[in-house]
């Protein structure tokens, strides 16, 4: 058997790779999408649109800077609560639906009256 083996060699590492080589490309293939499907996950549809685990995660990350940047000394672990992910979700769909609301009604506008808005502002006036 040992025999057979140390003079057929290159015959058999080819037919290891030929049984070894598929499995880990099926698999492989398969745990890498199953590692990156859980992001792109819907977690709410609204108007035909999903808002994905990426987006929810984004937004979530976004809401913790914004309230650093206000309060530096605020702890981030009272944003990890199912209330607070709850209330980002919300903000999320509410802004879909506006935006589809508005897509519906057809609601643009122009960009001088957008700039005229602006400069109504004193603290974007220049």
């Amino acid at each position: 058997m040992f025999d057979f083996v140390r003079k057929h060699t290159r015959i058999l590492q080819f037919v290891l790779v030929l049984l070894i080589f598929p499995s880990f490309v099926f698999f492989g293939i398969q745990g890498y999408s199953r590692f990156t499907g859980g992001e792109n996950e819907p977690v709410a549809k609204v108007a035909g649109t999903n808002i994905t685990q990426a987006e929810w995660t984004a937004a979530q990350r976004e809401q913790v800077e914004r309230v650093r940047r206000q309060m530096p000394g605020v702890d981030a672990k009272l944003f990890d609560t199912p209330e607070m992910k709850q209330q980002v979700l919300d903000g999320l769909i509410r802004e879909r639906v506006l935006l589809a609301a508005a897509n519906k009604a057809h609601l643009v506008t122009t960009n001088e009256r957008l700039q005229r808005e602006l400069l109504a502002i004193p603290q974007l006036a220049l």
